[in-house]
């Protein structure tokens, strides 16, 4: 076996013990997760944290969460003006060369122009919690509007160091 042959295996073992590792990581943090969920759940709380060894430590659950809207009911339900402030629309000419020939002719019609265009309308999130935060809205006016989800969720872990105190 040569010099290149030797670290080409070498190299490999690395690989593997590197994959191997990992696997037994995810494993192991899945578990240990779940356990420490479960230990807040039963106390109906989202952190636990102690002292030990002159630095404290804490356990965080977090969730990441997705808020989707209903834009059509928020339209519903929220003031014109008020409803412009926050909702971002996108037209889409579906139809641009019928478009073309029908301005041409001139004499437009705004409810022929109208089937051209496609209107997409989305929630700005920023402008609504700029307004939220204004008091011009709040999640009670929208509510039955939006779904929340959790998207994923994980424990954090944190650590500090306690200061000695000066006696």
């Amino acid at each position: 076996m040569n010099k290149l042959e030797e670290v080409i295996l070498k190299l490999k073992k690395l690989n593997d013990d590197e994959k191997k590792h990992q696997e037994e990581y995810k494993t192991n943090k899945k578990m240990y997760e779940e356990k420490i969920i479960k230990f807040l759940g039963k106390k109906n709380e989202k952190s636990y944290d102690f002292t030990q060894s002159n630095r404290r430590l804490k356990a965080t659950f977090i969730e990441n969460k997705k808020v989707d809207f209903n834009v059509e009911m928020i339209e519903q339900i929220v003031d014109k003006d008020l409803f412009e402030e926050f909702v971002e629309k996108t037209y889409t000419i579906s139809d641009y060369e019928g478009l073309v020939k029908y301005l041409k002719s001139l004499g437009a019609n705004p409810k022929v122009f109208k089937e051209f265009i496609h209107c997409e309308k989305q929630v700005n999130k920023n402008k609504l919690n700029q307004l939220s935060e204004l008091g011009d809205i709040s999640l009670d006016d929208l509510n039955g509007c939006y779904n929340v989800s959790v998207t994923s969720s994980y424990i954090k872990i944190t650590e500090t160091e306690l200061e000695e105190l000066d006696e």
